[in-house]
């Protein structure tokens, strides 16, 4: 005998307890096709249970069932909320691309929270799972957002609607196209996966109009002398991690881990794995004037964190005979070099992306290509280092054309010659 719980659960989703075994079974309402009569005329249209032990696994059982027979159109996930539609497919596939190493675990958490905000769900309000112990995100409170609709009928109006809303709550235009980007990719999911929860992308078109103006590129050039000051405020201990990171161009995650098996016996090549690297790819680095200089001293005084083998280049604490080196923690890294921006007044808005970049604008104005530029920063796109453009010369052009001059004089020498 089974009972059916009047708990307040989302539309559409029925919780039934069977009484004999007191195993609680969760199921989904899905709308199938009216049938027809023997007249013609359509008759009305039933509303059919599934079971299952979630909902979100109703959803899969009761598509997946349908989409061996040839009926999606009959499955009924046309009335998916947002939010099942998150936690049945969406997160898994999010899963599925960190374990895969194709995105960072916090671009994947930076995600799901935006598709949440969208929907109105609240984290803060999920009631305590007693099997798991984790927060039961499926009985959170709808309290904003979008008021978690179906997604088939999310139109562009309230895709405008919900933008208009975020830049009333302070967000700036970046942040704004970000949030429309993880919302489109969604979309994008729930279109082409094998639960089609929607037929159309309402974040797709969106206009500057809608969006705002988008943001300029920040430039974050220093000079030389002003990184060099900033890095010398900083307590002895970290400034040799501070300095590399500017005269490498490399990402602070890619050195803070940095461990000695990464480097070559000469110190000229350092070789990040995957795993810290921003794009997933193995990335190498070429150390070179004072960046290698920097290596050899940290070899020299870091005898006792190599005797495991493989000890971190920058350690916060160095390794001892009971227990391993410990690396330096973002946050506190941080805010040693808040510290020293705010002592020498000077407002730096993304401090370690600073010291790389500034390294960038540097080789540029001394007229290095932008495709080498691309090869030290360890940029994937060609777009992200054509921000530095407008530093070139002005007389670049002329000198590539007095190169391609020289080129061919000495291509017309050696043809003449033979």
């Amino acid at each position: 005998m089974a009972k059916t719980s009047k708990k307040k659960l989302p539309p559409g989703i029925f919780q039934v307890k069977d009484t004999r075994t007191g195993k609680t079974l969760a199921g989904y309402y899905y709308r199938l096709p009216a049938p027809t009569l023997p007249d013609g005329t359509k008759g009305p249209r039933p509303t059919q249970k599934w079971g299952g032990d979630t909902p979100e696994a109703a959803i899969l059982a009761r598509a997946a069932a349908l989409a061996r027979q040839g009926r999606e159109e009959d499955s009924g996930v046309r009335d998916v909320p947002m939010t099942v539609y998150l936690d049945a497919i969406y997160k898994p596939e999010l899963d599925a691309l960190v374990a895969a190493g194709k995105m960072r675990e916090k671009h994947a958490r930076i995600s799901f929270a935006q598709i949440q905000r969208c929907a109105g769900r609240d984290p803060q309000t999920a009631p305590i799972d007693t099997r798991t112990k984790q927060p039961d995100l499926a009985r959170a409170k709808i309290v904003g957002g979008l008021r978690n609709p179906p997604m088939h009928a999310v139109t562009q109006d309230d895709a405008a609607k919900y933008v208009a809303a975020l830049h009333t709550q302070g967000c700036g235009p970046a942040t704004v196209r970000r949030h429309v980007a993880a919302l489109s990719r969604f979309w994008q999911s729930a279109m082409k996966g094998r639960v089609p929860a929607a037929r159309v992308n309402p974040w797709r078109g969106l206009g500057e109009d809608v969006l705002g103006t988008a943001p300029a590129p920040t430039i974050r050039f220093r000079p030389a002398a002003e990184v060099s000051a900033i890095v010398a405020r900083c307590p002895e201990q970290i400034r040799p991690l501070l300095e590399f990171i500017a005269e490498s161009g490399a990402r602070y995650e890619e050195v803070a881990g940095m461990r000695w098996s990464e480097v070559s016996h000469d110190f000229a090549v350092v070789t990040i794995p995957g795993t810290r690297s921003k794009t997933r790819k193995l990335r190498v680095i070429k150390a070179e004037g004072r960046a290698r200089e920097i290596l050899r001293e940290r070899h020299a005084a870091s005898t006792l964190s190599l005797r495991d083998g493989d000890g971190f280049v920058f350690a916060l604490k160095p390794a001892t005979e009971k227990r391993p080196a410990e690396p330096y923690s973002h946050g506190y890294a941080y805010k040693i070099l808040q510290a020293a921006l705010k002592e020498a007044r000077i407002p730096w808005e993304r401090p370690f992306h600073t010291l790389r970049n500034s390294l960038a604008s540097r080789m540029v104005l001394a007229g290095v290509p932008l495709s080498v530029v691309a090869e030290v920063l360890g940029d994937s796109l060609a777009t992200t280092s054509k921000r530095y453009a407008h530093l070139v010369p002005d007389d670049a052009v002329a000198r590539a054309y007095q190169a391609i001059a020289r080129a061919k004089k000495r291509a017309a020498k050696a043809t003449g010659g033979a």
